[in-house]
């Protein structure tokens, strides 16, 4: 059986440095407290950019425009697979969202789920270390 989920990985700079969005679950379960993307199953003649954009909004309350798609990625625990079509979106100053973690910091990992883990070598990539070249790049991103 496979379950398609959108995630959607909302970022900021906080002193120049990349931060991501995450919220800790709070419904019983494998990952109860877990610290997880917004995000969730992709409905039946619904795509995974409607999707995405349809969960930001219920579960953070932001209306997104233009999803950028990030990473097609698969996961399987026991019998099932998830398979994560992932989203990032900028975060604009009007959002009122409070945990934001950097993707430098690891002393927060252990509170991820698996499926999740390595996204966030995918995203340090993608941010790199060279702040000037990414505003550049971010630049042309959100035209």
């Amino acid at each position: 059986m496979i379950s398609f989920i959108s995630l959607g990985i909302i970022y900021k700079f906080i002193d120049e440095k990349p931060h991501i969005f995450m919220q800790r679950r709070s419904t019983p379960g494998d990952l109860y407290n877990f610290l997880e993307f917004p995000g969730g199953k992709i409905e039946e003649e619904e795509t995974p950019e409607q999707a995405i954009v349809r969960e930001i909004g219920e579960e953070v309350n932001i209306t997104v425009e233009n999803p950028l798609f990030f990473k097609l990625s698969r996961y399987k625990k026991n019998q099932k697979t998830f398979l994560f079509y992932t989203y990032l979106f900028k975060n604009k100053d009007d959002h009122n969202l409070k945990d934001w973690f950097s993707i430098e910091d690891k002393s927060y990992l252990d509170e991820i789920p698996p499926a999740n883990l390595e996204l966030f070598t995918d995203l340090k990539s993608f941010f790199g270390n060279d702040m000037k070249e990414f505003l550049e790049f971010e630049e042309f991103l959100w035209k």
